[in-house]
């Protein structure tokens, strides 16, 4: 099991995010974030190849995720996607930083996206998987997580999550792990939020370069890729890479091709 070192906290919005910080302060800075459910245990390992070659990493617990408290008292806007925007942008200034390359999972990338449609300036290059660049779903399916939970608890849900989130057994034990310690509460606030957006405009107009992994056992996202990859065809600073055993969180079942090919994007970038 990965550990992480200490974190550092930012006030930010009545919330107190977290985030660790690895690898040479003056090294090229790099954030890597989780996705919903996740936290920044997800990236640890990761976070330490990156700062062996010489980079600064900032794994960030996204509000509600991880050490990271959202407000007291807190309402779906507290959740809004621009509001987890701030929370990070709010982390680069405490970091001392005013411009980054992001690689993003799931909702890691979605909110990378909300910060380039305001402040793309402070992002260098953009990498994302199990990420779709916009999303129109029904206000039911929202619920639906929440009502999981509720039925069938915390640990079955995190035991069957795990096993359809990846089919390498040592990343099923971290999986699991990190989905118990997640707490659920946030799930419909956030899942409200994402039902509705789209990125696709903003991701068009950023001028850095762009990377997208797609995983050949992600199936639910891949479903939902098409829109996403018709705004971003032929698009000279876009690239999509196949990783054909990735699942969703396709950094621990994939882990050698998704690090080579984050490397060649940092290396072209």
């Amino acid at each position: 099991m990965p550990t992480l070192p200490p974190p550092e906290f930012v006030e930010t919005g009545g919330a107190r995010i977290a985030f660790y910080d690895y690898g040479a302060p003056h090294g090229r800075p790099i954030v890597i974030c989780h996705g919903l459910a996740a936290n920044a245990l997800q990236f640890a390992a990761d976070a330490e190849f990156f700062a062996a070659r010489g980079y600064r990493v900032l794994l960030p617990d996204l509000r509600g995720h991880g050490q990271s408290r959202a407000p007291m008292r807190a309402t779906f806007t507290d959740f809004a996607l621009k509001a987890m925007a701030g929370d990070l942008l709010a982390m680069l200034d405490a970091a001392g930083l005013e411009r980054v390359d992001w690689v993003g999972n799931s909702l890691g990338g979605i909110v990378a996206l909300a910060m380039i449609e305001q402040n793309a300036h402070r992002i260098r290059s953009f990498a994302s998987f199990g990420t779709v660049y916009s999303m129109q779903t029904p206000r039911v399916f929202a619920g639906l997580a929440p009502l999981t939970y509720r039925i069938f608890g915390r640990r079955l849900v995190s035991w069957v999550a795990a096993r359809a989130t990846t089919r390498d057994p040592k990343a099923r034990v971290l999986v699991e792990h990190i989905l118990n310690t997640f707490d659920p509460g946030v799930l419909d606030p956030i899942l409200t939020n994402l039902r509705s957006y789209d990125f696709r405009e903003a991701a068009r107009r950023f001028p850095g370069r762009m990377l997208m992994l797609r995983g050949g056992r992600d199936v639910a996202v891949n479903q939902g890729l098409g829109p996403t990859l018709e705004a971003m065809r032929g698009r000279a600073n876009f690239t999509l890479v196949e990783v054909p055993k990735g699942g969703h969180c396709a950094n621990l079942d994939a882990t050698e091709a998704v690090r080579a090919a984050l490397l060649a994007h940092l290396e072209a970038a």
